[in-house]
């Protein structure tokens, strides 16, 4: 117990030196995508981060419990998973644990070793997938729209197919502007782009010109990669679809991508099994414009990957309050045509 103690105090105090010289740094907007919790504890033994996530969950979950929307991510979550409000706040808890475990994660892919990264990289993500492993690395060569299910280790996915790529992976990364403004102060892309050899560039979601710069980036040969719930502004229009057995929307711009520029839609998981990260790259989805049903074939498609990993992983899936908007925007649309 000493040894221990004698280390973590060392870990603390060099967590702390840390933090007093990010602080100096001009400008620096560290603390607003990584909290000084997370610096200070991704800097300990990666054994003590679950002892670090649960309590930062903990205390995250009792604020959330007292917001408007509590109960309707409950109910959702009830709804998805048939089971108790009960269990779906105790689940909830969860969620914020697993929360607070990416901020770690993401403080340790801003502040740890460049080797000590590629080899956390190499030998912890491992990839499972329908695709015969000799088809991947030919079809990664061509553009695709990777769709990024949000789980609590989604950033290690694009680090993952990097270093299956024999050469420089080039992809458009679409976020909110409030994610990109901060990543990009920190350099977030800038040092992972630096380590894994990836081409980045960036598209603000929530801009109008997001769709076209999308549309852009496929055609000049770059991947696209965007989460499930952090869509194009533009993409107010809808294909009916069906997520956790109920019925959903999906955004008609994702699929007139693909229809575009007759590249696939690629779904990806991404979460964490015990030490390791498991990354899940299912079947390529194509869609043909030939009719409407071809678009909710392949909407219906790709939810139905959704709603495989959401309920083997419920506990690190992390947009619980996207699934309510798509079961709700759906309802609205059924009750104006009826």
């Amino acid at each position: 117990m000493g040894i221990v103690k004698k280390h973590a105090n060392r870990y603390v105090q060099q967590a702390l030196l840390q933090e007093q010289r990010l602080r100096r740094l001009p400008n620096s907007q560290y603390f607003e995508i990584a909290p000084s919790w997370a610096i200070e504890r991704s800097r300990f033994p990666r054994s003590y981060w679950p002892i670090a996530g649960i309590s930062a969950g903990l205390k995250n979950w009792k604020v959330a419990t007292r917001h408007d929307g509590a109960r309707a991510l409950s109910e959702t979550i009830s709804t998805s998973l048939n089971c108790s409000l009960m269990s779906s706040r105790a689940l909830l808890l969860f969620n914020h644990v697993c929360a607070s475990q990416l901020w770690l994660d993401q403080a340790y892919l801003l502040s740890a070793k460049p080797a000590e990264l590629q080899n956390y990289v190499s030998n912890k993500v491992l990839l499972e997938t329908p695709i015969p492993l000799g088809e991947i690395n030919t079809l990664l060569r061509l553009p695709s729209l990777f769709l990024i299910s949000t789980f609590a280790s989604h950033y290690y996915a694009i680090l993952a197919l990097a270093q299956r790529m024999k050469s420089q992976l080039k992809i458009s990364i679409v976020q909110p502007a409030v994610a990109l403004k901060h990543l990009s102060e920190v350099r977030f892309y800038d040092r992972l782009a630096k380590l894994f050899g990836i081409d980045f560039e960036l598209i603000q979601s929530d801009a109008n010109t997001a769709l076209v710069r999308a549309l852009h980036a496929l055609k000049k040969g770059r991947h696209v990669a965007l989460r499930f719930d952090s869509l194009p502004t533009e993409a107010n229009t809808f294909v009916s679809s069906e997520l956790l057995g109920k019925p959903s929307i999906f955004p008609l711009a994702i699929l007139k991508l693909s229809d575009m520029t007759q590249r696939p839609i690629i779904p990806i998981a991404s979460v964490r099994k015990g030490t390791q990260i498991k990354l899940f790259l299912d079947n390529p989805v194509s869609v043909s414009g030939l009719h409407n049903q071809s678009y909710i074939d392949a909407a219906i498609e790709i939810d139905s990957f959704q709603t495989k990993y959401i309920r083997k992983f419920p506990v690190q899936y992390s947009a619980w309050f996207g699934v309510h908007q798509k079961w709700t925007r759906a309802e609205e649309i059924a009750s104006l045509a009826a």
